[in-house]
């Protein structure tokens, strides 16, 4: 019997229980094999945990090299993972038993080492060197049911190899060895026990394994992290000039912290002292980031719910690696909203398509639940991605399939019916008429938007979708509008978000984890609904791990430019060249898009005019248990025109970062989860902004602006109020509480008087590449055209001229297919 294990389903892995086979784990090694496991090996065996404490070995630095993955004795018992404990002593007493864990690094399939069965659970990783540890699933029968427990497993003979999977360490030993040492060590650990000391008695980490638990979140994100760490440890030293920081009675400690870090008339030189209170994000993050500490507060992991399913069949995308000196019809950059589309429509128009990303193709089945490592490997910078002056925190994905693959799958979009009056009367598409020269046909691309909704598809979600935070801010704004005296904002367009979430059978069960990516294959993202299409059924080449530096252009007829191909980086292979016979797309984003087109000698106006949606979670305390974390993490939206607000509620990593307030306070938050609901502001920043060659962006928020989020801050506060809110935190450095009855606006104005003081972030970067019909104004024009060029295109959101206010997922599809569709396009 052969078994296919990216064929497998789990009707057959259970027929192979029933069957009384027994699945095993051979080891090989080898250092240029990539691959992933699959977790229904783990599903096969009985063993729950295995598939969790798996979950740590998907990111860098998530292991040291003595340590090894131990399941227990396959009995889920739902408590702590205290029979973890044995790892070094039973792979050293498997060693001495003469199990084999290979010979060395070698460059193909070697013999197989020992033999040991998913019951046993030995996960070995060769400690010395970097290394990948490549495996095979092998089919053992067993002499009957009875004899499981007792069958000599080590000296069964195969069956049948059925496959093969892959353990990869990616970061050298040094990187995982403690990162700091010395005197930022002290000072971090210094700084730590001042913020947990008074609930340091009921934290289930002591504060040395909080500690290193903060170094192993610095060494998942990756050491371009470090550097700034150290930075802000060496300032927060020298708050005392005198004796240090660490050398301080924690008393002591305590108030410079208060007296610099939060003080709102306190901002240092530079904004320093603000730059510094963000470390307690990074450090409620280690804290929160174990499943001790979540099960603590009374969050239930999603695998422990009733309403948990196992995951749809993945929709695989077939891949390929260059070597150098191909050719397509056309290359596209950048696999996410607007590539993916872009790519999905030519390559059904017949072209030969080559579709390159720079980020790894991640299946579902390696996305886990662990956000720690979900979100070091699906965001630039391990999410950690700023502007320049450190204000604006920026989500991008680092994956195929781009942002739509850790969104929230909303699809909100700017057909004037579905907008506030005050919104419809400023449409996007009439300032870039006016102001940009770009005239955009309305039906076609209202067309397109429905094009997509029926491809994706698009559906409203359900109530129980939506969940009891979803109904909280409906309920909360339901009550609150009644004391409005603006009947637009009376009348203002309410409800639950329309998403791309499966339609066929296997709807989103809402297991809360949208941000880092679906393990359950439930979302309809770029990746498994257009590029999963067009690879399978249309020929479209897809290229992971491949890093576009230029595109290669040369002087043609009549004065324009004409691309010939990209230069591209590819691991292991080096420099490449590619050759695009018609055309090259680039759809990389904002910051990689920019920085591609100047790297390729592209610099008028390139990099101007962006701009945000910029956002603020805003939690608040109930006098009632709410149960959010049963529902999907953005759910409801109220449009107010000038603004949007939104239902947002995360998993406790996530929402440890973001919750507001120090000490006791953040500690008292975090344990009455289950009473708090929570959602967000979200507003559209003018297009002053400039990205920078490197892809860095250049931003500083107007006063008009900071005015406009701290009004949309109130507007929330008011509805969390009618909602029955007894606190509501404001996304202050700061962490200052609200209670009924407080003067909201001067609360804003006291905490919030600088950009700095809050905590802002923006998942909707746009403009760059900017449309605009006449060339010396703009980058490209009404057909996503680079000036100047015969067939340089680009049809992401970096053509925006200014930003569209909603979610721009949908929009960016739309604005992809609106061009990509017209079959003269290239």
């Amino acid at each position: 019997m052969t078994i296919d294990l990216d064929q497998m389903t789990d009707a057959a892995f259970a027929r192979l229980r029933k069957d009384n086979s027994r699945l095993t784990l051979q080891y090989l090694d080898g250092a240029q094999y990539r691959g992933r496991f699959d977790r229904r090996l783990a599903a096969f065996a009985g063993q729950a945990r295995f598939v969790r404490e798996f979950d740590s070995l998907d990111a860098p630095g998530a292991l040291v090299a003595e340590d090894f993955l131990l399941a227990g004795d396959g009995a889920d018992d739902g408590g702590d993972d205290d029979d973890a404990g044995p790892l070094r002593r039973a792979v050293l007493e498997s060693a001495a038993e003469g199990l084999d864990f290979g010979p060395g690094e070698r460059p193909g399939y070697g013999p197989p080492g020992g033999v040991v069965t998913l019951d046993e659970v030995l996960v070995p990783v060769v400690a010395e060197q970097p290394m990948v540890l490549l495996g095979r699933a092998v089919l053992t029968r067993l002499p009957a049911a009875a004899d499981r427990d007792t069958a000599d497993h080590g000296a069964a003979e195969p069956d049948a190899v059925s496959g093969f999977f892959l353990l990869e360490r990616t970061t050298p030993p040094e990187a995982i060895k403690p990162l700091l040492s010395g005197r930022k060590l002290r000072t971090l650990r210094a700084f730590t026990e001042a913020l947990f000391a008074p609930r340091l008695d009921q934290a289930v980490l002591s504060l040395d394994e909080i500690v290193d638990s903060i170094q192993e979140q610095v060494a998942l994100i990756g050491r371009d992290i470090l550097a700034t760490v150290k930075l802000v440890l060496f300032g927060i030293e020298r708050l005392d000039f005198f004796g240090g920081f660490s050398s301080q009675s924690l008393d002591k400690r305590q108030r410079l912290i208060r007296n610099t870090l939060l003080d709102p008339d306190s901002d240092g030189p530079f904004g320093l002292f603000r730059d510094m209170a963000r470390l307690r994000a990074l450090i409620y993050a280690g804290y929160y980031r174990r499943e001790a500490s979540y099960r603590r507060i009374g969050f239930v992991p999603p695998p422990d719910r009733p309403t948990h399913e196992g995951p749809a069949p993945e929709r695989a995308v077939p891949t390929g690696r260059l070597t150098g000196g191909e050719s397509f019809d056309v290359i596209v950059v950048g696999s996410g909203a607007g590539g993916a589309v872009t790519a999905y429509n030519l390559a059904r128009q017949g072209y030969e398509v080559a579709l390159l990303e720079a980020g790894p193709l991640v299946a579902n089945a390696e996305i886990t639940h662990n956000e720690a490592a979900m979100t070091a490997k699906l965001y630039e910078d391990g999410g950690l991605q700023t502007t320049a002056n450190n204000d604006l925190v920026i989500f991008q994905a680092h994956a195929v399939g781009g942002s739509t693959v850790v969104n929230n799958a909303i699809c909100l979009n700017l057909k004037p019916e579905t907008l506030h009056p005050r919104a419809r009367a400023n449409h996007p598409f009439d300032l870039w008429a006016a102001r940009f020269d770009i005239d955009i046909d309305r039906d076609r691309f209202y067309a397109a938007y429905d094009t997509i909704a029926d491809f994706l598809p698009i559906r409203e979600i359900s109530e129980t979708q939506a969940g009891p935070n979803g109904r909280l801010l409906l309920d909360g704004w339901a009550a609150y509008r009644q004391t409005l005296d603006d009947p637009d904002d009376r009348a203002a367009p309410a409800g639950r978000f329309r998403k791309n979430y499966r339609q066929d059978g296997y709807g989103c069960f809402q297991c809360g984890y949208c941000n880092t990516g679906c393990p359950y294959e439930r979302k309809n993202d770029a990746r498994g609904r257009y590029i999963h299409e067009a690879a399978t059924r249309h020929g479209l080449k897809v290229f992971p791990r491949t890093w576009v530096d230029r595109v290669r252009l040369r002087d043609w007829w009549g004065g324009a430019l004409k691309a010939q191909g990209v230069y591209a980086r590819v691991p292991g292979q080096g420099g490449v060249w590619i050759g695009a016979r018609h055309a090259v797309v680039l759809a990389g984003g904002v910051g990689a898009t920019t920085a591609i087109m100047r790297r390729s000698g592209l610099s008028h106006n390139v990099g101007n005019q962006v701009s945000f949606n910029v956002g603020s979670p805003m939690p608040a305390l109930y006098d009632r248990e709410i149960g959010a974390q049963y529902g999907v993490q953005l759910a409801t939206y109220v449009d107010l025109g000038d603004y949007l607000l939104e239902s947002l509620f995360h998993p406790p990593l996530g929402l440890a970062v973001m919750m507001p307030g120090w000490f006791a306070d953040h500690f008292d938050r975090m344990h009455s989860y289950d009473r708090l609901g929570s959602a967000g502001v979200l507003f559209a920043t003018h297009n002053s902004g400039r990205a920078r060659r490197d892809g860095a962006i250049d931003y500083v928020m107007s006063g008009e602006e900071l005015a406009l989020y701290k009004r949309s801050l109130a507007t929330l506060a008011r509805v969390h109020f009618a909602a029955g809110a007894v606190e509501v935190y404001p996304p202050s450095i700061a962490g200052a509480t609200l209670k009924r009855g407080d003067d909201i606006e001067a609360h804003m104005d006291h905490f919030i008087r600088r950009p700095g003081d809050a905590t802002m972030s923006s998942s909707h970067p746009q403009g760059g590449s900017p449309m605009h019909g006449r060339p010396e104004w703009g980058v490209v024009d009404a057909r996503c055209r680079v000036h100047g060029t015969r067939n340089l295109f680009v049809t992401d959101a970096s053509v925006f001229p200014s930003a569209i206010r909603v979610n721009a997922q949908w929009t960016t599809m739309a604005m992809a297919h609106y061009q990509s569709s017209r079959p003269d396009w290239i």
